[in-house]
């Protein structure tokens, strides 16, 4: 009995074995399912964030087999004419898209080197590991910007207020006037000063200048003046100085010991040393006593602008010249003045722009004869290469001197279009002081 349940045992392994390698031989010639399920067409994808090289695209991933679990790639095109399937081997192909992620996450990419002020339109496709291509995306656009780099400061960078009347720079520091107080930065660290935390004289700040002392000068709106040695305020007002008005609306120095003040009802206060010398309709045959804006010319020779008595050069310590529309000026109201290496002397107006040259009066710009944004002219600068740059309230404009430039919220990054004021730093940077913050522009 157990010899022949011995071989009877042997014969059953024996038939198992070769079932088993039957079955696992068939079970090898099994083909596998074909995949042939593409990933769904993206239908979200966004064209935003422009700047003057690039625009940023979003969308969101479309999945493996339609919507579910991770696709392989992508390729994502663009072209300045529409996109169709007709015409999509002609697009730009980009050479580095990001790798899917899983679908229903948001994917974005930057599309870089482009030109400025082009409209480019995108569209993509998604395939799988066979790969399965998806259908054409959604078609997106967007317009790239002027030319240029900005960068945009605001409260949420440690400004008190988005609108800045005025700017100084004082070596690494540059300074800030707003309504709501004085802020320092140097290039990375924030710092505001106002009736709170210091003794400067008041928050609403009107007029800045930095002396060749280095010492800066604040004037404010109705509370006089500060000047600030880096560490101590100094207050002068009417209760303790020789100061004829605590509104104050421009300051401008000669010398460290030399400061001209201009302010809204007396004239101009000058202190010299420790001696204080006045300017207006009583002593002088200045026009007007509501002073906007003085500048020394490379003569050294002062000018003053008034609020509707035009604009005044100073020939001695009591005579003006004093020219109006009358004399070839474009407007009375005159809210900026800015002398150029050149020897012409640019005036901002409520009529465009006006250049006294050569004794007289040049040119006048405005929007009917040149490039010019808008004829409400605030404030004007000359940059390192020469070129105007003119902040109006409806934009920015710029002249190389045969080329107008202008730039709005609509077509750079310019963060507001009334421009309050402008400022050309010791490397070239263009600083505008706006109703919507601050803006660094930079070629």
């Amino acid at each position: 009995m157990n010899i022949r349940f011995s071989k009877l045992f042997s014969i059953v392994i024996f038939i198992f074995i070769i079932i088993s390698l039957s079955c696992s031989e068939n079970n090898n010639n099994i083909t596998a399912p074909t995949d042939t399920t593409p990933p769904a067409a993206i239908i979200d994808l966004q064209a935003i964030n422009p700047t003057g090289s690039s625009i940023t695209l979003v969308w969101t991933a479309p999945g493996d087999d339609g919507k579910i679990a991770k696709a392989k790639q992508y390729d994502i095109r663009y072209d300045t004419t529409m996109i169709a399937d007709s015409n999509w081997n002609k697009a730009i192909k980009i050479t580095n898209p990001p790798l899917p992620k899983v679908g229903g996450y948001k994917d974005t990419f930057v599309v870089t080197g482009l030109n400025p002020t082009t409209t480019y339109y995108f569209a993509m496709k998604t395939a799988d590991e066979v790969p399965n291509w998806s259908g054409l995306s959604n078609i997106a656009y967007n317009t790239t910007l002027l030319e240029g780099n900005w960068l945009i400061y605001d409260k949420n960078n440690g400004l008190p207020s988005d609108t800045i009347f005025n700017i100084a720079l004082q070596g690494a520091y540059k300074y800030f006037g707003s309504p709501n107080g004085l802020t320092r930065f140097n290039g990375s660290a924030w710092q505001v000063f106002d009736t709170l935390n210091s003794e400067i004289a008041g928050n609403f700040i009107t007029a800045l200048t930095v002396d060749a002392s280095g010492v800066l000068w604040i004037g404010t709106r109705s509370d006089g003046i500060s000047k600030f040695d880096g560490s101590v305020f100094t207050r002068l007002n009417e209760s303790n100085s020789g100061l004829l008005s605590n509104d104050i609306t421009s300051i401008v120095t000669k010398a460290p010991n030399d400061i001209w003040i201009g302010t809204g009802t007396a004239g101009i206060c000058r202190l010299l040393d420790t001696n204080w010398i006045y300017y207006n309709t009583t002593t002088t045959n200045s026009p007007d006593n509501n002073i906007e804006m003085m500048a020394f010319d490379n003569s050294g020779r002062l000018w003053v602008a008034t609020n509707r008595g035009g604009v005044s050069r100073m020939e001695n310590d009591s005579t003006f010249v004093n020219y109006s529309v009358i004399a070839g000026l474009s407007y009375n109201m005159v809210s900026s003045i800015v002398p150029s290496n050149d020897g012409r002397i640019w005036f901002g107006t409520e009529h465009g722009v006006a250049v006294f040259y050569n004794n007289s009066w040049d040119t006048t710009y405005n929007t009917a004869n040149s490039g010019l944004i808008n004829n409400v002219v605030l404030t004007v600068a000359v940059d390192l290469s020469g070129d105007e740059w003119f902040g109006t309230w409806e934009g920015l404009s710029r002249f190389d001197g045969s080329h107008w430039t202008n730039y709005t919220t609509s077509n750079s990054e310019l963060p507001n279009n009334f421009i309050q004021t402008i400022k050309v730093d010791m490397v070239g940077n263009i600083w505008l002081g706006t109703n919507g913050g601050l803006a660094e522009f930079y070629k």
